[in-house]
């Protein structure tokens, strides 16, 4: 009996025994299934975090490239602003240059027409003189006479106002296309405003004479004529000497720009191991000659400042002087130029630089 309760005993004790693993095992199933779980939902946080990232990459990505278009579409729209700018300028020049090309045409017209009225007067001043002497002054053929050298007269006044009128009305169109400052072209136009005021003024009068003019207003219009001509001929000169100072400024400016870009082109050279000593002596000349037209520019715009003659014409001479030293300048200039053609380094130096303009 004790023996069969000791087998029952131990049949017990084994089945529980092989339960063990079996119970052991369903801990670690459920781990694993969880572990899974997990594992995906890493997995899914993974991918959306990297979907946003990129969804943020390619967001920047594209505002870079808008605005990088957008840069290139104001650049090219600026380009275009000055290219149309560019246009404008040289259609407002072009136009200018003809119309002082038809109005020199003009010019030289009313200057022939001055002449004819002037010796059609002059012959006509000599038939009186001739022909109509204290005793015969007051028969008929005197009287015509009297008449048609009145008319002769006012008919060349009004010439010489004409051709007056001319030759301011061109230095008004150059002036407007002028580089001048604002100040200083509203300052000329106005000068030559007041000039053409006064002609015009004495054209009125000389035509409200009419044909019975008196001698004696005709020799007072023509008298004021010819002082407001003295006045006219310095504003024309000075203004004209302001031109070309200007014009002068401008080719200093594009000489200075070669000189740069000469000095930029021996110190290429002289890093590359060429000998230039010689073209930099000759440079130096040419950037002493600058230098003294450079004074000299100046100096002729301070005169050109003031309205007596004795300013203007130290203004011409100095001009003068600076345009002799400018082609002394430039003559150096082609010296330079020659000699570095005569290397192959110097000669590829000048091509690069092709845009280098000539004085």
């Amino acid at each position: 009996m004790n023996k069969r309760k000791l087998v029952t005993l131990l049949l017990v004790l084994l089945l529980c025994i092989s339960l063990i693993p079996s119970v052991l095992a369903r801990p670690s199933v459920a781990a694993s299934r969880a572990s899974t779980v997990s594992a995906d939902d890493s997995s899914d946080n993974d991918n959306s975090v990297a979907n946003a990232k990129k969804a943020e990459r390619e967001k920047r990505q594209a505002e870079l490239k808008a605005k990088q278009q957008e840069n290139k579409d104001k650049r090219v729209q600026v380009k275009e602003k000055i290219k149309e700018v560019r246009e404008e300028v040289k259609e407002k020049r072009e136009n200018v240059k003809e119309n002082v090309k038809e109005l020199r045409s003009d010019i030289k017209e009313k200057k022939e027409e001055q002449r004819k009225k002037l010796d059609e007067f002059k012959k006509t001043r000599n038939e009186v003189k001739s022909k109509c002497r204290e005793e015969s002054k007051d028969n008929k053929e005197c009287k015509n006479l009297r008449k048609e050298s009145r008319e002769h007269a006012t008919k060349f006044l009004d010439a010489s106002a004409q051709r007056l009128l001319g030759i301011l009305t061109k230095l008004k169109l150059r002036i407007e296309g002028s580089k001048f400052s604002d100040d200083s072209k509203a300052k000329a136009l106005l000068e030559i405003e007041q000039a053409v005021s006064k002609i015009n003024s004495v054209v009125d009068r000389v035509k409200a004479l009419g044909d019975n003019a008196k001698p004696e207003d005709i020799r007072n219009a023509a008298k004021e004529l010819k002082n407001i001509w003295k006045d006219v001929n310095q504003v024309v000169h000075r203004l004209t000497n302001k031109l070309a100072a200007e014009r002068f400024g401008g080719i200093l400016v594009k000489t200075e720009h070669l000189n740069t870009k000469l000095a930029s082109i021996l110190d290429r050279l002289k890093s590359s191991g060429v000998d230039v000593s010689q073209l930099e002596s000759q440079l130096s000349d040419f950037k002493s000659k600058i230098e003294e037209v450079k004074t000299l520019h100046q100096e002729v715009q301070k005169l050109l400042e003031s309205n007596d003659e004795g300013s203007r014409k130290q203004a011409t001479e100095k001009m003068r002087l600076a345009h002799e030293r400018l082609k002394e300048a430039h003559d150096i200039l082609k010296e330079i130029a020659a000699k570095l053609r005569e290397s192959k380094e110097g000669k590829e130096a000048l091509e690069t630089n092709t845009s280098t303009a000539t004085v």
